[in-house]
C-alpha cells in the first residue's frame, strides 16, 4: 500500500498540510502495521509528488486539485482521502481501507521460479545505437503485481552464431584492416 500526496509548491493548502504530512510520515510510513481483511499485516509507504515538476505524471493520474491524497493498493486501484487533514484521520483512513482489502494471492508455476530462458540471434547494423528487451503479453494484460518482469542478461556477445568473428562469409579483419592494431587478446 502506498499513500500518495499530489501537491503543488504554489498551493497554500499544500503548504498548510506539509507539517502534518511530515509528522504523519514519521509516524506511519514503513513503521505502523495495518491488518487487511484476511488478517495479514502490511506497512504503508507515504510518498509525495510535486505536480509542478512532474506535471505529466499528475495529468495521467487525473489529479485535479491540490493537495490530492490517495491510497494506492496492490491491485492498482486507489481510494481517495477526503477527511480532515490530520494525522489521526490519515491513520483512521488507512486502517479502514486496508481492513477492506484482500491480500492478492498468486502462486506461480514452478517453471517461473528460474526466470526466462531466452536464446537467439539478432542482426544489428554497424552504427551507433541501442537495443531494448521488452515484455509483451501478446494481446493480454500483464498485471505487474503478479508478474516478475525483471531480467538479467548472463551473456551477450558479438560475432557469428558459431563464435567466430566472421559475418556472412566475410572476415572481420579484411573488412577493418586496422582492427588488429587496437585489439589485444
Amino acid at each position: 500500500f502506498t499513500l500518495m500526496n499530489f501537491y503543488a509548491d504554489w498551493c497554500s493548502h499544500c503548504r498548510e498540510f506539509h507539517p502534518t504530512w511530515q509528522k504523519s510520515a514519521e509516524k506511519i510510513s514503513s513503521k505502523m502495521k495495518f491488518k487487511d481483511a484476511d488478517g495479514q499485516e502490511f506497512e504503508v509507504k507515504m510518498l509525495k509528488i510535486n505536480c509542478v515538476d512532474f506535471q505529466d505524471t499528475c495529468t495521467s493520474a487525473q489529479v485535479q486539485a491540490f493537495p490530492t491524497v490517495r491510497l494506492y493498493k496492490r491491485d492498482g486501484s486507489f481510494a481517495p482521502f477526503t477527511a480532515k487533514r490530520t494525522t489521526e484521520d490519515l491513520v483512521a483512513f488507512i486502517t479502514d481501507q486496508v481492513a477492506k482489502s484482500h491480500h492478492v494471492k498468486a502462486k506461480h508455476h514452478h517453471i517461473f521460479r528460474e526466470g526466462c530462458h531466452v536464446q537467439g540471434t539478432m542482426e544489428v547494423p554497424r552504427v551507433p545505437g541501442e537495443f531494448h528487451l521488452e515484455v509483451d503479453g501478446r494481446g493480454t494484460n500483464i498485471n505487474p503485481a503478479l508478474t516478475n518482469v525483471s531480467h538479467r542478461v548472463n551473456h551477450l556477445s558479438f560475432g557469428s552464431v558459431d563464435g567466430s568473428l566472421a559475418s556472412k562469409g566475410s572476415n572481420l579483419i579484411s573488412m577493418m584492416p586496422d582492427v588488429p592494431d587496437f585489439v589485444k587478446p
